[in-house]
């Protein structure tokens, strides 16, 4: 596969098309569409195809995607006849563009008071990125010419776009999107998430629900602070998450200040299944995991449904008593109280017994 500049072109998708699909505006959908091959460093393919008569043509990071599907108005097809078994060396195709003449856009999202905002998605045309905690964005395949940046934030704003015009190879940068809140109020919001051990932490995830929907999102910074602001709702939900600890929920009436959090991580618990009467594995299972409350009350974690040549369950829990039901086909049901401990891993054998034959 060559670019329009004659260059070979690593990445690309080989397309073999039904010769007769049905178009529309000039596309065919995927569904008359077989991907074939992906070229490798040097530009080259070999693939796969039933005998008959196709259409091949070359696409590059989905630069010829549109509405309806592939723009074949707009590719560069050969045309294959092949025999049954036949095999066909040789083949070139070509890109309706050059890679020299691809243009990138980088920027940044700002809420209404110029703040980054993390983890927004940005598209344009068939390319898609999110923002980094700083709020940057960078968008790179893209074809010379009008184009429409946008910005979809979810969790309370409304999407926004700007529009730029990309010369032939152009390197945009330092575009700014500002995107609004759907619905403002007058009620605000703030605190601070820390660890066990009373240090910030960065990168908390906070959702503001109520029961309907999820109505705004921030991150916690370096000091581990967060803030809303403009909030509609007097009641919320704050639900707090991290990955490698356990989430948090609480109820708050607002306006609400110094609203704190303290996360514990989670450890990662692998237990094992094995038969008690010859010790072996026993490799297909049921497992549901629930959290002993200080009630004596059991709040349900998590299930799942193994098949573990090893007989091995992996899960994330916090430390202290959890209870541990298994079921097995041909085994009885067992019930297990456990104590996590506080370390980053653990592992526990259980025992099934067999459960006994019926005569």
């Amino acid at each position: 596969v060559l670019d329009g500049d004659g260059r070979p072109v690593a990445g690309a998708a080989v397309l073999a098309v039904e010769p007769n699909a049905p178009q529309r505006d000039g596309m065919v959908s995927f569904a008359h569409i077989r991907r074939i091959a992906t070229t490798n460093q040097n530009g080259a393919f070999k693939g796969n195809i039933p005998h008959g008569n196709w259409l091949l043509a070359a696409n590059h990071k989905n630069l010829l995607n549109g509405r309806w599907g592939f723009k074949l108005n707009q590719a560069k097809t050969v045309e294959l006849t092949l025999q049954e078994k036949e095999q066909r060396a040789g083949i070139t195709l070509t890109l309706p563009f050059s890679l020299s003449s691809l243009c990138s856009v980088s920027g940044t999202v700002v809420d209404e008071n110029g703040k980054p905002m993390a983890s927004v998605s940005v598209s344009c045309d068939y390319q898609r990125t999110a923002t980094d905690r700083n709020g940057r964005f960078r968008l790179a395949g893209l074809t010379p010419g009008k184009k429409n940046v946008r910005a979809n934030p979810h969790y309370g704003y409304k999407s926004a776009s700007t529009t730029v015009d990309l010369q032939p190879g152009q390197k945009l940068d330092n575009v700014v999107i500002k995107v609004e809140l759907a619905e403002k109020g007058e009620f605000s919001l703030s605190g601070t998430v820390k660890d066990e051990q009373g240090d910030p932490v960065e990168g908390a995830i906070i959702y503001l629900n109520t029961k309907r929907r999820t109505h705004r999102r921030a991150f916690t910074d370096k000091d581990g602070k967060y803030r809303f602001e403009n909030l509609k709702e007097s009641r919320v939900q704050v639900q707090v998450w991290k990955g490698g600890y356990a989430p948090i929920t609480k109820e708050v009436d607002l306006p609400a200040e110094g609203v704190d959090f303290v996360l514990r991580r989670r450890v990662k618990v692998t237990l094992t299944i094995l038969d008690t009467t010859t010790g072996l594995p026993v490799k297909r299972f049921n497992m549901s995991v629930y959290r002993l409350l200080e009630n004596g009350k059991r709040r349900h974690t998590c299930s799942m449904s193994r098949y573990s040549e090893k007989g091995e369950a992996t899960f994330g829990a916090t430390p202290g008593d959890i209870i541990v039901v298994v079921e097995a086909p041909e085994y009885r049901k067992a019930e297990f109280t456990l104590n996590v401990p506080q370390q980053e891993t653990w592992q526990q054998n259980l025992g099934l017994e067999p459960a006994p034959t019926e005569k």
